[in-house]
């Protein structure tokens, strides 16, 4: 598993966990991992986006005992909707354009492009 932990032989486990590594609560190495001289990083926005607030600008979910909404809101309430830019609001160039119309069979270029029965029995009573 990523970030997994193998105590060393004469890990002190009065100051480390052994099966984390962690510093335990009480101790000078409380806030580190052992084998680590930085503090542990402080993750921000660990809590996943309000989708009510992202797709419409506000949010009025109510968290257990009435405390309000328990996810995060990416901007202060009332400020508006987020606004993420989407594929479908770039402009198309030519070449997808005419692909598009190819495929929807609106545009058939020359010497290419399906035959229906229809024309396939002609050009087979032709050829024959």
């Amino acid at each position: 598993a990523a970030g997994s932990f193998v105590a060393p032989d004469g890990l002190d486990v009065k100051l480390f966990d052994p099966t984390t590594g962690f510093g335990l609560f009480g101790t000078p190495v409380w806030g580190t991992r052992y084998g680590s001289t930085q503090p542990l990083q402080k993750i921000e926005n660990v809590r996943p986006l309000c989708m009510d607030f992202f797709k419409s600008g506000f949010c009025n979910r109510k968290g257990p005992h009435n405390q309000g909404c328990l996810f995060r809101h990416d901007e202060i309430e009332g400020k508006g909707k987020i606004e993420v830019p989407s594929a479908f609001d770039k402009e198309s160039t030519w070449e997808v354009d005419r692909f598009g119309l190819e495929a929807t069979g609106r545009l058939r270029p020359a010497g290419a492009g399906s035959t229906s029965l229809q024309e396939l029995t002609q050009a087979a009573a032709e050829y024959a």
